[in-house]
Parts: structure tokens; C-alpha cells; sequence
């Protein structure tokens, strides 16, 4: 099988109106688009076949490349991080639906944009749950008509930022809300002290307790 890329020089864009040129660019995006995905799925499967723990049975080893992404690279005409980036967002793409279904609502974009969204947000913690980072995957592929791909990159690490900041505020307000503390007297004079505190309160109750007990 042989991909053709088409002929430049047919399009003859100075012969075009300006309906038909803006057309003509927004033909060509949408098949470069594809094109993409394409070489990232490619990519993806030379990495696969070239994996580790191949060893020299690999296919990089085989036909003389350190490593898939520099295959990719000579193959390609790419540069390294191109082809690096080919690889990661075709490996993301092929286990999306089953490893990251979060990130499916971006994977109608193009190649640098699932990357920079990829990268940017990060993994999914205990604290932010897929369905959060997948909210925030949304926002981004609507921001995306409006950003370059280096826009949104910033703009993807900006809002995880503000979701850890957001997960741990919701943390302390978890735990200030399951703090207690009691003191019961007892038939012998003394107090019992039973409670369940939070770092900060903590602090305060143990600086407190230790300057009363601490030997004189």
C-alpha cells in the first residue's frame, strides 16, 4: 500500500475565489488532520513492534534505529520531538476507550491539540476523578477553536492547577467537617480528651498539650 500526498501545484490557489480558497483551506486541514491521526496510529505500532522487551527482535533494532521514535523520525522527515509526540498521542488514541476514557471527548482534535490536553491535564488521582478531568477535557476542546496548540497546552496545565487547588480546598473542608473534640471528667478527677482532628487544628491542640506536659 502506498500514501500519496496531493499535487501543490494543481490547487493553483492564485486562480481561486475567496470562497473557494477558504474552502480549499478548510479541506485541507480536515485531510491533514487525518493524515495525522494516521501517522499517529502508524507510529504507535512501530513503537509496539519495536518494544523492550523485544530486544533486537524488535522492529527499530532490526532495521538499524536506536529506539521507534527515531524510526519514526527517519521515516518520517520529522523531527525527533514530532515523532516522539506521533508516538505518545497514537498510543493515546489506541487505548483511549478502554485505559483513558476521560480524554474522549478531545479525540476529535487534532494531533499537537490531544497532546497538549493530554499533557497538560495530567492523570486522574483520587482527588480528581475521571469524570473531572473529562469535564475539563470539554472545556478545552471548546477553547481550542480559539488557541495555537502552545496556548493550550498553558491552558491545559493552568486548569489542572486550579483542580488540584479546588480538590485540595474540598480536602480541608472534608476533613474540618469530621473534626471533634471531647473531654470527659472522670471519677478520679482527671479528663479523658477523645477527638479526631485535621493537620492544622492538630498542630494547634499538640503545641498546646506539649507545653503543658513537657517536663519541667
Amino acid at each position: 500500500m502506498r500514501f500519496l500526498a496531493p499535487d501543490a501545484a494543481a490547487l493553483a490557489p492564485a486562480t481561486l475565489s475567496d470562497d473557494e480558497l477558504m474552502e480549499a483551506q478548510r479541506s485541507l486541514s480536515i485531510a491533514q488532520r487525518s493524515l495525522e491521526w494516521a501517522a499517529a496510529l502508524v507510529a504507535a505500532e512501530i513503537a509496539r513492534r519495536s518494544h523492550r522487551d523485544l530486544g533486537y527482535d524488535g522492529l527499530a533494532q532490526r532495521v538499524g534505529a536506536r529506539t521507534p521514535e527515531r524510526l519514526v523520525q527517519v521515516l518520517s522527515g520529522a523531527s525527533l520531538p514530532e515523532a516522539r509526540r506521533l508516538v505518545r498521542v497514537g498510543a493515546i488514541v489506541d487505548s483511549a476507550a478502554a485505559a483513558e476514557p476521560w480524554l474522549a471527548p478531545a479525540l476529535g482534535l487534532d494531533v499537537g491539540a490531544i497532546d497538549a490536553i493530554r499533557s497538560g491535564l495530567g492523570s486522574p488521582t483520587p482527588a480528581l476523578t475521571p469524570d473531572v478531568l473529562a469535564a475539563a477535557a470539554e472545556q478545552l476542546v471548546v477553547e481550542r477553536a480559539s488557541l495555537t496548540v502552545d496556548a493550550l497546552a498553558r491552558r491545559a496545565r493552568e486548569l489542572r492547577d486550579e483542580l488540584d487547588l479546588d480538590s485540595v480546598a474540598l480536602h480541608q473542608e472534608e476533613m474540618r467537617a469530621q473534626e471533634y473534640l471531647r473531654f470527659t471528667p472522670t471519677a478520679t478527677g482527671m479528663t479523658r480528651i477523645n477527638g479526631l482532628l485535621g493537620p492544622e487544628s492538630a498542630a494547634v491542640v499538640v503545641g498546646a498539650v506539649d507545653a503543658i506536659t513537657a517536663p519541667r
